[in-house]
């Protein structure tokens, strides 16, 4: 179900798929049609995901952090290493570093939530 995999120079999805148009009605129904607003979410939209552990796996995944833990421990070691997934969704929740909302066809959608939007609604 994952859209897009951002990456740490150009974040939120890149296409115009329907997850993200349905994320975008969502987005405007909580903070309006300003211009204001829909630079906000193609800044804040993460993507769509099966889950917040999903998210999180693709996180980690496009930032390398696997596969660079494996390269300075070895082969040896790098089975032992395992990723909590859901604990750092919800850890990224807690500390409010994202926003996940349900999306009505199943899943996620995830939002950063470095924006001054919230304050304003």
């Amino acid at each position: 179900m994952h859209e897009n995999n951002p990456t740490n120079h150009e974040r939120g999805p890149r296409d115009n798929s329907p997850e993200k148009d349905e994320a975008h009605c969502y987005w405007r129904s909580r903070y309006g049609d300003s211009p204001e607003a829909d630079a906000a979410f193609d800044e804040c939209f993460l993507g769509a995901y099966a889950s917040g552990a999903d998210w999180a796996r693709s996180a980690i995944d496009e930032a390398g952090v696997l596969e660079t833990i494996g390269a300075k421990v070895g082969t040896l070691l790098s089975g032992y290493i395992k990723f909590d997934a859901a604990q750092f969704a919800a850890d990224r929740w807690n500390a409010g570093d994202i926003t996940m909302i349900s999306n009505p066809a199943g899943g996620v959608w995830v939002f950063a939530t470095d924006h001054d939007l919230e304050t304003r609604s």
